[in-house]
């Protein structure tokens, strides 16, 4: 599994070829190659714990593309694959650190 180092590097490079790393699938697939993450599904109380923002925020960063979307669990419900959730907030510790 890669530390934050190589992730931030990954990002780097991201950032250097397509300025926003949320216009590019090509980090997301890099990502995917060299992580060994296993998929767990959040539910919206458990994205507020982790990111700390709160629910309005994280609909209005989905609607402008800018937090990962959620997925459909059943007819009245949603969730967030953990992994896209902890690749927004090391993106946003990079983006921030800059």
């Amino acid at each position: 599994m890669l530390g934050y180092k190589h992730i931030e590097a990954v990002l780097r490079v991201a950032l250097f070829e397509y300025k926003d790393p949320y216009e590019s699938t090509h980090v997301y697939e890099v990502l995917i190659m060299y992580t060994d993450i296993q998929e767990k599904i959040l539910r919206l109380p458990d994205v507020q714990m982790k990111t700390g923002i709160a629910r309005s925020t994280i609909y209005g960063l989905m609607a402008k593309g800018k937090f990962p979307k959620a997925i459909p669990l059943t007819s009245r419900s949603v969730g967030w694959l953990e992994s896209e959730v902890n690749e927004w907030i090391v993106t946003r510790r990079f983006l921030l650190s800059e």
